[in-house]
């Protein structure tokens, strides 16, 4: 068995023209072994965040994110997940 070593996934997309593009992956996207670029995981959260937080909200959790292993507390680093909204 493949599963837990390897977690493929193949999708195959038939175009109007009858011409078949299918590709495989072992691991998803994110996995250790197959990892998001900064540029990727950044997309992924505006995605996922669009219509939820402000852009003022999305810019500071961005923030807070980049500058986590400054902050003083944990305390404050959560705060900027619950403010502004």
């Amino acid at each position: 068995a493949l599963f837990p070593r390897l977690q493929p996934c193949e999708v195959s997309i038939t175009m109007t023209d009858g011409t078949v593009h299918t590709d495989r992956m072992d691991y998803p996207m994110g996995d250790p072994r197959n990892p998001m670029s900064p540029e990727q995981m950044e997309n992924k959260f505006d995605g996922l965040a669009d219509g939820l937080l402000s852009a003022g909200a999305n810019k500071n959790v961005k923030r807070a994110i980049d500058q986590a292993e400054a902050a003083p507390t944990i305390r404050e680093l959560m705060e900027t997940f619950v403010a502004d909204l």
